[in-house]
């Protein structure tokens, strides 16, 4: 087995194998740059599929995706509890932004945090209303089981720094069980106009 490789610098993607699931891990933390325009790099407009929400499906599904989002919430409080941090404001917005994505890389097939239009997380959650100052997205693929998940993240280096920075305060959870996943996401922000 390979070690994995050294995170890069922000908006680096780092692979790792996880028994049978493909962790991802974008540290993908973005500010506006001092004129107020977002970093180079990144798209604007709109986020395709922000329509696919848990309130869509049939009740027992939906249920299934709204209580696996918040055992990740849960999970994610916890862990960040241990090192002094406040926990997490679960933000609809930023869920409606996580959900959208999950949901379009099950149905495009792509495990990535930027979509096939060029979108990445900071594009969704604008899309979704959330004017952030600094977001960060973590996506998994695979793990059916939420506590995996965020085991997972907290074996990253990557993804264990963007859910253990105390600078964010908003987090919204994705999850689409669809075939090839689960896909799950999770995004972080902090409002524009918080202190950073």
């Amino acid at each position: 087995m390979r070690s994995p490789k050294r995170p890069g610098p922000p908006r680096a993607v780092l692979p790792r194998m996880c028994g049978a699931a493909l962790l991802a891990a974008v540290v993908v933390v973005a500010w506006p740059a001092p004129d107020g325009r977002r970093d180079a790099g990144a798209g604007g407009g709109a986020a395709p599929g922000l329509a696919g929400t848990a309130s869509s499906l049939p009740p027992a599904a939906g249920r299934a995706l709204r209580n696996d989002a918040a055992a990740i919430a849960e999970l994610v409080n916890a862990e960040r509890v241990k090192v002094g941090c406040d926990r997490l404001s679960v933000n609809p917005r930023l869920a409606k932004a996580a959900r959208a994505h999950a949901d379009d890389m099950a149905a495009r097939g792509y495990y990535q945090h930027t979509g096939p239009a060029g979108h990445d997380g900071g594009d969704r959650m604008k899309a979704a209303g959330y004017a952030w100052g600094r977001w960060a997205e973590n996506i998994h693929k695979g793990p059916t089981d939420p506590s995996a998940v965020v085991a997972d993240w907290m074996r990253s280096p990557a993804h264990r720094d963007a859910l253990l920075d105390c600078r964010f305060e908003d987090m919204g959870v994705g999850v689409n069980h669809g075939a090839g996943g689960p896909w799950w996401v999770k995004d972080l922000g902090i409002p524009r106009g918080a202190q950073q």
